[in-house]
């Protein structure tokens, strides 16, 4: 199903609030900037410093970043249309943010923030999946009481790295575990690999270029 045609008529962008900074929650932060519809300027992470580094990582000016420490500066950073780094969820949860995107890793603490953003009328999507095996019935008899919803993301790690589309046929190279567009160093001619076709979709925006990326861990 292509996302971006069924939503096409979405003027308003998703505003998102990022739990968690590691490698996963970077891939979605770096992906949001050619996405006009997704909007990611919150980051909660162990510490503001840490929130802050994840933006920095993913290419987001350092500039645009400001570490908050108490829901007012959060606001204030918010309405200045900066970028948002805390170190708590307690210090975002009042930020007009539409989803909650729980990529910490931690069960326990996935919980709590899922739990936070119900009661704060927030949908969540759990990337956390050990939360969703053991909690995640539960949760999503509350968000539904609660006229929200909680979901798991569909897939894994490389499903955020899939969802901007464009024309590019796109390599991922087996032996060296290198991802790069088929016009890339490597050639179309290089072996063993998987080769995707990728469709057009309407929306997004960012360089149709050559683009080289290396697979990490999570």
């Amino acid at each position: 199903m292509n996302y971006h045609s069924r939503y096409a008529g979405i003027v308003q962008p998703v505003e998102t609030c990022l739990v968690g900074g590691g490698a996963f929650g970077q891939s979605l932060l770096a992906q949001a900037r050619f996405i006009r519809r997704l909007s990611v300027r919150i980051v909660v992470d162990l510490s503001g410093e840490a929130a802050a580094a994840a933006f920095v990582a993913a290419g987001l000016p350092k500039a645009d970043i400001r570490i908050c420490d108490t829901a007012a500066e959060a606001r204030a950073a918010w309405d200045a249309g900066r970028l948002v780094a805390a170190g708590s969820v307690e210090t975002v949860i009042g930020l007009p943010f539409h989803i909650l995107v729980e990529a910490t890793g931690h069960p326990e603490s996935a919980a709590r923030h899922a739990l936070a953003a119900i009661d704060s009328r927030r949908h969540v999507l759990l990337v956390t999946k050990e939360t969703d095996s053991v909690a995640g019935p539960m949760l999503a008899r509350l968000a539904r009481d609660a006229g929200v919803l909680v979901a798991p993301v569909d897939g894994d790690d490389g499903d955020l790295l899939g969802v901007p589309r464009d024309e590019r046929r796109v390599a991922v190279d087996v032996d060296d575990g290198e991802l790069e567009g088929a016009h890339g160093a490597h050639g179309v001619e290089h072996r063993p690999r998987v080769v995707a076709e990728v469709a057009a979709a309407p929306g997004v925006e960012g360089d149709r270029g050559h683009r080289r990326v290396t697979r990490g861990g999570r």
